[in-house]
């Protein structure tokens, strides 16, 4: 771009009140205000950088509603495929609207863990594309396009230890499998 040049035109007047109109409504940001804790005085202004020989308070313990997800490998999608690995809960949320579904899946994990479940399975349903849209792709039902972000929500992490798509045995893309914590 260096060495270009671009024509400039006049505004309109449309362009200069819109303009007038949205500076004179705008405000700049308060700036926030620094922390002060008590431990610190604030004649004691605190230096920017890293002091490498400071020894610094150990890191606090993780959050629990901030345990990480895990995933359900391929060995455990084969063990609970061939019954080996049992499925403990089911959850089917054919017929449920958006909020209803998501108030069941979060009461009926809760449920399934205070039961001692491990492995509960959540029936979504694949959606009512049945028409091939353009290219090929067919449209995603919104359950199962909204299920997994209800389960990733962090507000479900003390429950919810891994998810993942089930096999065709069970329900395929129309299902997930959800491995739970321990109480």
């Amino acid at each position: 771009m260096r060495g270009q040049t671009f024509a400039t035109r006049e505004l309109t007047k449309e362009e200069i009140e819109l303009w007038r109109f949205v500076t004179a409504n705008i405000h700049p940001r308060t700036p926030q205000r620094p922390i002060v804790r008590a431990d610190m005085s604030a004649a004691e202004p605190k230096s920017t950088r890293a002091d490498p020989g400071a020894s610094y308070p150990p890191s606090r313990a993780p959050d629990p509603a901030r345990k990480p997800l895990g995933i359900i490998d391929r060995r455990q999608k084969r063990d609970l495929q061939k019954g080996h690995l049992p499925i403990d809960a089911r959850l089917d949320l054919h017929g449920c609207t958006v909020a209803e579904a998501h108030n069941r899946v979060a009461e009926f994990l809760t449920r399934a863990q205070r039961d001692g479940a491990r492995v509960a399975l959540i029936v979504t349903g694949k959606g009512k594309g049945a028409a091939n849209l353009a290219g090929g792709y067919r449209e995603i039902g919104i359950l199962r396009r909204q299920a997994p972000l209800w389960l990733a929500d962090r507000r479900l992490r003390h429950v919810v230890a891994a998810f993942a798509e089930a096999e065709a045995a069970h329900g395929g893309s129309g299902a997930l499998y959800v491995r739970l914590r321990r109480r």
